[in-house]
């Protein structure tokens, strides 16, 4: 009977080894797949991080070339500019004044 628990521990020892290892394997895989995953994520923030920074210039830069022409439309028609700005204004104020 010695012999057969003998036997019984080493197959429970060598059953609880194998499970061992395939644990840690599966941790392993677990730890590589989570670094995978992360270097996927921060490659995909820097595209975005990219294409956001391109728009960002882009509409900087309409901004400006926009401003610029305004500038200049006041500068070659100022009465016809003063007279749009007054009527702006006028039609705000008269906005505001109903809705007190």
């Amino acid at each position: 009977m010695s012999t057969s628990t003998e036997t019984n521990q080493e197959q429970l020892e060598a059953t609880v080894n194998r499970l061992e290892c395939e644990v840690h394997e599966a941790a392993r895989h677990l730890a590589n797949a989570g670094i995978a995953a992360a270097q996927r994520i921060r490659d995909e923030f820097g595209v975005l991080r990219e294409k956001a920074l391109g728009a960002a210039e882009h509409g900087r830069d309409r901004t400006i070339r926009a401003a610029g022409r305004l500038d200049q439309q006041v500068r070659n028609e100022p009465v016809k500019s003063l007279l749009i700005a007054a009527a702006v204004g006028a039609a705000c104020g008269a906005w505001l004044a109903r809705r007190r």
